[in-house]
């Protein structure tokens, strides 16, 4: 019996929906202020031409960086271009025909509000939709969803999908050495995406110069870090590391360990330069306080509910001597001194507040202290009472 082939037509297409096109990608966009002038932060690719369109019933448009200048609904940009300008009015989809002439996602930022504090409107992309982009950048806050393994690690140089714990666009899945090509790969931010998972001390971090993870549930101890390395964030994780790892290294961006499972000497962060150094809440850390940079002000090692790991109340840290180049005041929060407080507030008597301090919040004009002094450093107390300098003397953590 012969055999024949049957088509089936589907329906004609319902002329009024405005379909998905081959190769285009939507952004669903949530005005926040209503009239507000937002940017959108894409890099187009060189020799490429990309066409944005607005859909949806709103009056938004397109316009020129200023909003005196209204463009229309549609408008096209070519290679170089970074910032695409438009007016929020409702929410409507922000169409971009071709995702894969986008050499950057998020250049100088994802989606921002010039000229305010308020964030005129909100959008988010799922992974999935750039698997087959030939990207170098993907940068959002609280922008990405959908599958760690769906980013595309070919070309890819930054990696920024930070968010918060809180935030409805979570990324998920594990992290592993396959996720992205450690010997291009030079910012690796995904903080806040709490169901990211993986062991660290699996990956290649020789290559990066910023490492940010810190809510995370990811673990293991940390392997080699680049020696120019500028932002380290383990916060609240299980990841464990010596602070002999930071030996000679000034982190001057992000500095966050507090929470994690980091151990060892303070001294190995000596020349870290940061004004104020938060990263030691919760951590059970030893050695000589004195030896921290002399550009830091303030250092805390309180304990804290809100730290995942708290175990500052065994630090075994100490004060010897000042160093005679240290200019100002040490502030402290919460410091376990098992030795060395008299000396301590005798060598900060001797100092002046630094300038920032003065102006600043009460905690960097604040001594606390846990441990034990005597009757020698009375007249420092005074003397740094005199200076606008609190000190708070506490029994235990």
């Amino acid at each position: 019996m012969a055999q024949t082939l049957k088509v089936t037509t589907p329906e004609a297409l319902d002329a009024t929906v405005n379909f998905l096109k081959l190769n285009e990608i939507r952004l669903p966009i949530t005005t926040v202020v209503d009239g507000a002038v937002v940017r959108l932060g894409v890099e187009i690719a060189i020799g490429k031409t990309v066409t944005f369109s607005i859909i949806g019933t709103t009056n938004a448009q397109f316009c020129s960086q200023d909003g005196t200048t209204l463009l229309g609904k549609t408008i096209s940009y070519g290679e170089g271009v970074r910032s695409v300008y438009f007016k929020t009015n409702g929410n409507f989809d922000l169409s971009i025909s071709n995702k894969h002439n986008i050499k950057s996602w998020g250049a100088d930022g994802f989606l921002s509000t010039p000229n305010s504090s308020v964030v005129g409107a909100s959008t988010s992309l799922d992974l999935k939709n750039l698997k087959f982009s030939p990207y170098s950048q993907l940068s959002g806050y609280k922008i990405f969803k959908g599958e760690l393994k769906s980013i595309n690690k070919t070309s890819l140089t930054l990696l920024d999908i930070s968010t918060d714990t809180a935030s409805t666009n979570q990324v998920t899945g594990e992290l592993t050495s396959s996720v992205f090509n450690p010997g291009l790969l030079t910012n690796l931010l995904i903080s806040g995406n709490k169901n990211i998972t993986g062991d660290v001390s699996t990956l290649t971090l020789s290559n990066l110069l910023r490492f940010s993870v810190g809510g995370t549930s990811l673990s293991g101890t940390l392997p080699a870090l680049n020696a120019n390395i500028v932002t380290l964030d383990i916060n609240n994780t299980n990841i464990a590391m010596n602070l002999s790892v930071l030996n000679g290294k000034n982190i001057t961006s992000t500095f966050n360990l507090a929470g994690s499972l980091a151990i060892g000497n303070i001294e190995n962060i000596g020349s870290i330069s940061k004004a104020e150094i938060f990263a030691l809440n919760g951590l059970n850390i030893s050695g000589d306080v004195s030896k921290i940079h002399d550009n830091c002000y303030y250092i805390a090692n309180s304990n804290g509910m809100e730290f995942k790991n708290r175990k500052a109340d065994l630090s075994t840290t100490f004060w010897t001597n000042k160093k005679a180049t240290r200019q100002y005041i040490l502030a402290t929060e919460r410091i376990r001194l098992v030795s060395g407080v008299d000396q301590y507030l005798i060598d900060m008597a001797s100092l002046d507040l630094a300038p920032s301090s003065v102006s600043g919040s009460a905690y960097l004009r604040t001594i606390s202290i846990i441990g034990t002094r005597t009757a020698a450093s009375d007249a420092a107390v005074a003397t740094l009472a005199g200076k606008g300098v609190t000190v708070v003397m506490l029994s235990s953590n």
